[in-house]
């Protein structure tokens, strides 16, 4: 519904199509292996930092394939955007730059979370299989 709400539609990738849903799973690989593993943040707003930095200097500069750039702009237009750029394949930042969002609705999506839980001997309470520090 939230979806909906934001004039947008979800096209859910079905189960073992793996040339349909590789590039977003690649994609959280990289993260997770090449930032998360080495962060070295104390702090939620260092690691905030850190992940701005992360993104704007190492990901958004990783080759993607020809072809998500074909569907943004056409073959036509293809050669030249990448002539100019000086690269054989565009990059994350590229595709990001041509995509065209919507803007967010008015209003919000009108929802309400409550949940009922008990806290546990260690003073922490577990929410969707996560604990958070009181």
């Amino acid at each position: 519904m939230r979806a909906k709400h934001c004039g947008v539609r979800v096209i859910a990738c079905p189960p073992h199509r793996g040339n349909r849903k590789g590039s977003v799973e690649d994609s959280t690989y990289f993260a997770t292996q090449r930032f998360c593993r080495t962060m070295p943040a104390e702090t939620m707003a260092r690691a905030e930092a850190q992940l701005d930095w992360f993104c704007e200097k190492i990901a958004d500069r990783w080759p993607r394939p020809v072809a998500k750039l074909e569907e943004l702009i056409g073959n036509e237009c293809r050669p030249a955007f990448l002539v100019a750029r000086q690269r054989r394949r565009p990059t994350v930042a590229d595709l990001a730059g041509l995509e065209r969002l919507r803007p967010l609705p008015g209003t919000g999506y009108p929802a309400t979370i409550e949940a009922y839980n008990t806290v546990g001997p260690s003073g922490l309470v577990v929410f969707e299989g996560r604990s958070a520090v009181d």
